[in-house]
């Protein structure tokens, strides 16, 4: 902020030099105007019993050369909110000079008192219309004293008391009424807050169960409270904006409150439950007639603490009964903890007895086990009981069917060298009979006699020639490259094999391959058809002289069109060569047909970009004895302007034109108040702008003791932090000496005042 104030002021300089040197030296204060140095300073502040407050003031009355007469001044008691009285009724203590600066006042006291400014007493010395708009104002005094007449460049100290009724926030400081310099009004910040607070009254919301939220913009929470606009936040002091208050969870969060510029903060403490942990796990089925205990412990085992309810429906507004004693069904428990509820399914299971039959048969001399019960032709009946899959009884019936045994023949006709296969016996010319035991179709024995008797048998040759690829039918079988001999068995007149022997002749044929090259686009021709990039493969059939095919495969390659682009850049107003073609100088890009390497076309794509002369400005203004320095080349008043050259990145040429300006005057702002309070916003005090030398700079309290000096300037390392040593000093005002000498040899001297407030 210091430093724009100081760029403005830089700026307003210039232009009023070229307006007028008076207008520039008034501004900077070469020639003191009225009273602009004059100061006021509270120096205690007492709390009377009654609730006014008594203030202890120093004034400091410079009268500058301007200034005709000086008469009074006034002092104005100011609140942002009620307008404070001033307490007239008793006597105020004698203003009491402290210093003068010449002998047209008699050193000790001046006589007068402060005084309301009303009809009875203003204007009591002459008529002057500066006092006019304080005229029955009950947050005014003023003081007037004819000792004061005709004096003229006069520095007065003064020690004054005054009480007030309500709430202070600043005290102005008319330094000097009727002089024609009623524009010189001082402030003193008293650091009240007059504000009054706005009625905030806070109710913590009821807590609710998660996942649901609180939302604290519901009017229940701020009821009672006084009109005004609501924010809200995460801490006490209010910089933390809470971001969505309106969907909150558990915490303390700070709700604010304000009205007419005032405002309140409470804090409202959120309570969102947690939903209690309900582990279930089934219960183990019990056989009928025992029920299921839904109660017992195993079953909610590892669930959190809490009342556990039992009910028919997951909405649970059918009350179970007796949960101790259930049959098979869906159940379901409720835990509630902490105002919060989890429901869970439960699944019961009464597992019934079962009945069931066990029937067999058994041949004569059989038997058969049952549950470890032998049942035979004495014993064809009973009853076992067994244990179910699901762990309960389970009544087996049983009942056995005795079976009787049965006899047969079997009489069969085999051809020579033939067999047949009865039960698992071979019956050929060797063994033409025998007896055979088989199971009847209910399971017992069968007793067949075997008797074969043989036939005579026929046989024969075949021959054929095929081609490669063909194949020959005979009697059903395909003969082929893959099968050319076999065996047909056909059944004669006799009803047995007729053998033929059959054997087939396989004539090769003959086979070739065509291989052709074609570039992108053209073609080829064989035995009448045309190969290219839609036609690339073939097999041309002809025949050979045995009668059979001759197969030729022809296979074509089309070469690809062969693209490149080359790219490249120039700087401005080169060129360059490729393949006869000059780029470059307008002609940025174009397409080169060469020969590539299998004699083909190839086509390289040409792209130049041409980058531009590139140039910059560096404008710089600089005090007129100084010296500027760039790219190795000292710039004066002599040299102010030149043009460099550099290479740019690209490798191109780059321009920068140099312009300095220099300037003669000295440059230079003190500002009227910091605060070194270590926020990095105005902590150090010190002289700004250029163009000077020999410097002195001197900072005094309000006692004329030195608390700061300085030989630098133009820096915040020259500044002072308002410490006096290692100890920070007080908030008040303190007042500067600035000397020294500009860079054309002028001497330069100003001091005023400043106010340190933390």
């Amino acid at each position: 902020m210091l430093f724009q104030i100081l760029l403005i002021l830089f700026n307003m300089k210039n232009l009023f030099k070229k307006i007028s040197g008076f207008i520039f030296l008034s501004f900077y204060g070469f020639s003191a105007i009225c009273c602009d140095n004059s100061t006021i300073i509270i120096t205690n502040q007492t709390n009377n019993p009654n609730g006014s407050i008594t203030y202890d003031l120093d004034l400091y009355i410079e009268l500058g050369t301007l200034d005709a007469v000086f008469y009074g001044y006034l002092l104005s008691f100011n609140s942002s909110t009620t307008s404070p009285i001033v307490d007239v009724s008793g006597a105020f203590p004698t203003t009491t000079l402290i210093s003068n600066s010449n002998g047209t006042i008699v050193a000790g006291s001046i006589s007068g008192t402060l005084q309301g400014v009303t009809g009875s007493n203003i204007n009591s010395v002459v008529n002057d219309s500066d006092w006019a708009p304080f005229v029955g104002m009950n947050n005014v005094l003023s003081f007037e004293s004819n000792q004061l007449f005709g004096a003229t460049s006069n520095s007065l100290t003064m020690q004054v008391q005054v009480t007030v009724m309500g709430c202070v926030e600043e005290i102005e400081f008319h330094a000097s009424v009727n002089s024609g310099s009623s524009s010189c009004i001082y402030t003193a910040i008293t650091g009240q807050n007059c504000c009054l607070a706005p009625n905030l009254i806070v109710t913590d919301p009821p807590s609710v169960c998660s996942p649901n939220t609180i939302d604290l913009t519901t009017a229940a929470v701020t009821t009672g409270s006084d009109p005004g606009t609501l924010s809200y936040w995460t801490d006490s002091s209010a910089t933390n904006s809470l971001l969505n208050p309106g969907f909150v969870g558990s915490g303390t969060y700070y709700i604010q409150l304000e009205s007419s510029g005032c405002s309140s903060i409470q804090p409202v403490n959120v309570v969102v439950n947690s939903t209690p942990n309900l582990i279930i796990t089934n219960p183990i089925a019990v056989c009928s007639p025992s029920l299921v205990d839904l109660t017992a412990s195993a079953v909610t085992a590892g669930s959190d603490p809490g009342n556990l309810s039992y009910w028919l429906d997951p909405q649970a507004t059918n009350l179970l009964n007796n949960p101790s004693f259930v049959s098979t069904g869906l159940f379901y428990i409720q835990l509630e903890s902490n105002g919060c509820t989890s429901l869970s399914p439960v699944s019961a299971s009464v597992l019934s007895n079962s009945t069931a039959n066990f029937n067999a048969s058994i041949c004569p001399g059989e038997s058969v086990t049952y549950n470890g019960t032998l049942y035979d032709a004495n014993n064809l009946s009973g009853t076992e009981v067994l244990t179910a899959s699901n762990g309960c009884d389970s009544i087996v019936t049983v009942s056995i069917n005795l079976l009787s045994s049965s006899t047969a023949n079997y009489n069969a006709t085999i051809c020579p060298g033939g067999s047949i296969v009865y039960n698992g016996t071979i019956y050929d010319a060797t063994n033409l009979s025998g007896t055979e035991v088989l199971m009847a179709s209910n399971g017992c024995d069968s007793i067949v006699a075997v008797s074969i008797s043989v036939q005579s048998s026929i046989s024969s040759n075949y021959t054929a020639t095929i081609c490669q690829g063909d194949s020959l039918v005979y009697n059903g079988t395909t003969y082929n490259a893959a099968n050319l001999t076999g065996s047909d068995t056909l059944v004669s007149a006799g009803g047995c094999d007729s053998i033929v022997t059959v054997d087939i002749t396989m004539l090769m044929n003959v086979t070739g391959t065509v291989n052709a090259t074609v570039c992108y686009g053209e073609s080829f021709v064989y035995n009448g058809v045309t190969y290219n990039a839609s036609n690339l493969f073939g097999i041309d059939t002809l025949q050979s002289a045995s009668g059979c095919d001759s197969i030729v495969t022809i296979t074509v390659t089309e070469l690809p069109y062969l693209e490149s682009s080359f790219d490249t850049v120039v700087c401005n107003g080169e060129s360059f060569e490729f393949n006869g073609t000059l780029y470059g100088n307008g002609n940025f890009s174009g397409a080169e047909l060469l020969t590539s390497a299998n004699g083909c076309d190839s086509v390289v794509l040409v792209n130049v970009i041409e980058y531009p002369i590139y140039s910059s400005v560096v404008d710089t203004i600089i005090s007129g004895s100084q010296t500027f320095e760039f790219n190795g080349l000292t710039y004066s008043q002599d040299n102010p302007s030149s043009q460099e050259m550099f290479l740019s990145s690209t490798g191109c040429d780059s321009i920068v034109y140099v312009n300095v300006v220099f300037e003669n005057e000295s440059i230079y702002f003190i500002p009227n108040g910091f605060s070194p309070n270590a926020d990095g916003i105005n902590d150090y005090l010190y002289v700004m702008g250029g163009g000077l030398q020999e410097i002195n700079f001197k900072v005094f309290n309000r006692w004329g003791q030195l608390v700061f000096e300085t030989d630098c300037c133009c820096q915040e390392n020259c500044g002072w932090d308002g410490t006096l040593n290692g100890q920070r000093m007080n908030n008040g005002t303190y007042v500067y000496l600035f000397e020294a000498i500009d860079f054309n040899g002028l001497e330069l001297f100003s001091k005023g005042t400043i106010s340190l407030i933390k």
